[in-house]
């Protein structure tokens, strides 16, 4: 698949020609510290696969004192759409927004206030001790140690996505560990409002044991047989998911105390009564600086045609109001750049924003051939629903394992988890990659020869997947109908680097449907 992706960048950057300006909106500017203009399609195609790589960066905060409030209640939660510069700046307090290589990403505007985590921490252990632990994408984590309590973890969230992500990571995993036998953090107390004395969403939860799978496999430590029954075991795990945790529509799990009255009238029932399938959380839906100020269906979505055309509607949105405010437009109010630190805006990026535009509405036009309008039958009717939950990111980071004897200890960061189609269900991440069938030599430890670290590592690769297709069984979507879905999803999130290309992909693809679907081999392979 990433071979696909490269060869798809190469082709429309380089053997369709270099002529006219190549779009990238505020999403993506790679090339804003370079002045050479010959190093921009290579810039361009680096920044393009490195993002369907990789995950976005880290974090940090700080706040003042407010009178505290018990944890995760309100009487009426507030809608998700700021109108106003002050509601705006309230929502996002800590948070801003940068734009670099890789696109917008979140950073910490402030430090959290240390003080503030041990005062809350202190409500559940005797005297705790905070210290420092690391990040992820949105999130700043810390260890609270204490002689009442085991370790736990206190997690500080950003508040990319207010309420819906802390809401539904809680949820996820209190589901999951009802539901299945796959080692979770047990969650000691939650806040999924930012109306705390730390002015910040947080979680505080118990801390696995293990180090992660990165850690243990470093320097081809483990033993080759040891790495297969990690991926033998973790199909084990996403077998089970697969059996227990189906629903019948597109969307992530929330408890009932954590949704408004009219968000519980939309949402769909699960087997848990205190849990429900409830808006849907994905970075397409906020990231961004802009995100916060359209209207977004968060579903839950009855067929995956609405729920690619959601996400579709709100990159049209956003792209509108990029638009607009380039245009000094009063329909861009109330965000202005400057207010927040952002530099998640360029305003040179009309023309780029115009070309990007192009490129969705391309994407519109054959939305309804590849994705059926017609959704199942009524649930009544479904012997097995058809929405799997699934893990959006199984990498090397998120699976402990026990240094000894490489067990699984835990399965950790379950934000942004959906019921999702059954074509999005492809390898973890920790193990998909180039397949490469035969044996390259084996390389030394602290081998500096790059070109034989990645050929040994798509062949190590290969046969973790062949462990793991052996208790998951072969991966159920590897067919042209799944894999034009996942490009049309791929076209979508990189228009901003070039709507045109966008544009040129639809072109061909449109010839295809118009043949009956002939050649569309070809199309996604050449």
């Amino acid at each position: 698949m990433l071979l696909l992706q490269l060869y798809l960048i190469y082709k429309s950057l380089f053997c369709e020609g270099l002529a006219g300006k190549r779009g990238q909106s505020w999403r993506f500017n790679p090339t804003r510290s370079f002045n050479v203009p010959s190093i921009r399609p290579v810039a361009q195609a680096f920044v393009f696969l490195y993002t369907y790589i990789n995950i976005l960066p880290s974090l940090v905060h700080h706040p003042a004192k407010v009178p505290v409030r018990p944890p995760h209640r309100l009487a009426a939660r507030p809608p998700m759409t700021a109108t106003s510069a002050a509601e705006l700046a309230s929502r996002r307090y800590g948070l801003r927004w940068t734009n670099n290589l890789w696109g917008p990403q979140p950073e910490w505007a402030c430090e959290p206030d240390v003080d503030a985590i041990r005062a809350i921490a202190a409500r559940h252990v005797s005297e705790p001790a905070v210290a420092l632990l690391g990040g992820g994408a949105f999130n700043k984590l810390y260890t609270v140690t204490s002689s009442s309590h085991a370790d736990l973890v206190f997690r500080v969230t950003l508040p990319v996505e207010p309420r819906y992500k802390t809401a539904s990571e809680v949820a996820t995993i209190r589901y999951i560990a009802r539901r299945t036998h796959i080692p979770l953090p047990a969650i000691i107390a939650y806040d999924c409002t930012a109306d705390n004395e730390l002015l910040f969403e947080w979680i505080l939860m118990e801390k696995m044991p293990g180090v992660c799978y990165a850690a243990a496999a470093q320097g081809l430590a483990m033993p080759m047989e040891c790495k297969q029954a990690v991926a033998r075991a973790v199909a084990g795990h996403v077998l089970e998911m697969r059996k227990t945790c189906l629903f019948s529509k597109i969307g992530s799990l929330y408890q009932r105390c954590d949704l408004t009255e009219a968000e519980l009238a939309a949402a769909a029932p699960t087997e848990l009564e205190d849990t429900v399938l409830g808006p849907a959380v994905t970075m397409c839906m906020f990231l961004g600086p802009l995100k916060m100020l359209i209207t977004r269906d968060r579903g839950p979505y009855r067929t995956d045609h609405d729920y690619v055309s959601a996400q579709l509607n709100a990159q049209i949105e956003d792209n509108k109001l990029l638009r607009a405010i380039a245009a000094g437009d009063d329909a861009g109010a109330p965000y202005d750049p400057s207010d927040h630190g952002d530099d998640g805006y360029d305003s040179d990026t009309a023309e780029d924003a115009a070309e990007a535009a192009e490129g969705l509405q391309a994407l519109r036009s054959v939305l309804p051939s590849i994705f059926a309008t017609a959704g199942p039958p009524p649930s009544s009717q479904v012997s097995i629903p058809p929405f799997v939950l699934r893990h959006q990111d199984l990498n090397h980071s998120n699976i402990l394992l026990d240094p000894a004897t490489y067990a699984i200890t835990g399965i950790v960061d379950w934000e942004c988890t959906i019921s999702g189609p059954k074509w999005e269900d492809t390898y973890p991440a920790f193990i998909d990659g180039t397949d490469r069938l035969e044996q390259p030599p084996q390389p030394n430890a602290g081998d500096g020869d790059g070109l034989r670290m990645e050929q040994w590592d798509e062949w190590e690769k290969t046969q973790l997947r062949r462990a793991f297709d052996q208790v998951a069984g072969a991966m159920p979507n590897e067919d042209y109908e799944a894999e034009v879905k996942r490009i049309y999803l791929m076209q979508m999130n990189s228009v901003g680097l070039s709507g045109r290309m966008v544009v040129a992909w639809v072109e061909k693809l449109k010839q295809v449907i118009n043949r009956g679907w002939q050649g569309i081999g070809e199309l996604l392979h050449n």
